[in-house]
C-alpha cells in the first residue's frame, strides 16, 4: 500500500487501537450482498478466513455447485519436495467457472502471484498439452495457463563458496481455488473486494 492514511488505519486495527473515525471510514466501503445485487455488480470477491479447513469448505461447496464436469490434474513430483512446501494441491480439482488465485509471477508478466481469475475453458493444444484458459480479473484479459515447475534447492559450501543445487521439483497448474483463502495466505496481496470471515 502507498496510501499512508490507510496504512496508519490498518496499523491501528492491528494493535486493537482503532478509532471511531477509522471504523466509520471502513464502513463507507461496506457493501452487503443484497446491495451489490441491486446495483448489478458482480465483482470477483474473496473470503478471507481463519483456518485452512474453513477455506477448503467454502471452496469445495462453490466448486461442487458449478454444473460443468470436474477435472483433476495430478502434480508431477520428483526428488525431495516435502508436503510442507507444496505450492498447491498435488491433485488439483477444478471446473469451468471456478474462481482461482494464481500462485506464481508469470515470466511474460501476464499475471502476478495473487492475481484472481475465473476458469473459462479447459482444452488441449495441437501438441496434446492440456491448458486452462483463465479470465484474469484485475488485468481484464484471458490467458492460457500451462503447468509450472517449482524447484527446491539445497545450499552447501564448496571451497568456502555457497552453492545451490535443485533437489526436488513440483509441476502443477500454478493456481488454487480461491473463493476463500486463509488470512495467513492473503498476506502481502491486495484484493479489491473481500468478505472477512473471523469464525
Amino acid at each position: 500500500q502507498k496510501d499512508q492514511h490507510f496504512i496508519d488505519l490498518l496499523n491501528r486495527i492491528r494493535v486493537n487501537n482503532a478509532l471511531p473515525d477509522d471504523i466509520a471510514l471502513l464502513n463507507q466501503h461496506l457493501r452487503t450482498p443484497s446491495a451489490s445485487n441491486a446495483t448489478g455488480q458482480d465483482d470477483v470477491h474473496i473470503t478471507l478466513t481463519t483456518t485452512n479447513a474453513r477455506a477448503d469448505e467454502i471452496n469445495e461447496k462453490n466448486l461442487l455447485a458449478l454444473p460443468d464436469p470436474l477435472h483433476t490434474s495430478a502434480a508431477e513430483i520428483s526428488g525431495v519436495f516435502t508436503k510442507d512446501y507444496y505450492p498447491t494441491a498435488p491433485d488439483l480439482r477444478f471446473k469451468r467457472g471456478a474462481q482461482i488465485m494464481m500462485l506464481n509471477n508469470d515470466q511474460r508478466r501476464r499475471w502476478v502471484n495473487g492475481s484472481l481469475g475465473v476458469i473459462t475453458d479447459i482444452g488441449s493444444d495441437i501438441d496434446g498439452n492440456t491448458y486452462v484458459r483463465i479470465r484474469l480479473h484485475d488485468e481484464h484479459k484471458t490467458v492460457d495457463v500451462y503447468p509450472f515447475t517449482w524447484e527446491v534447492y539445497q545450499f552447501h559450501l564448496v571451497d568456502d563458496v555457497l552453492v545451490s543445487e535443485p533437489v526436488g521439483t513440483f509441476a502443477q497448474f500454478p493456481f488454487r481455488l480461491a473463493w476463500a483463502v486463509t488470512i495467513h495466505k492473503s498476506q502481502g496481496k491486495t484484493f479489491s473486494h473481500v468478505v472477512i470471515d473471523l469464525g
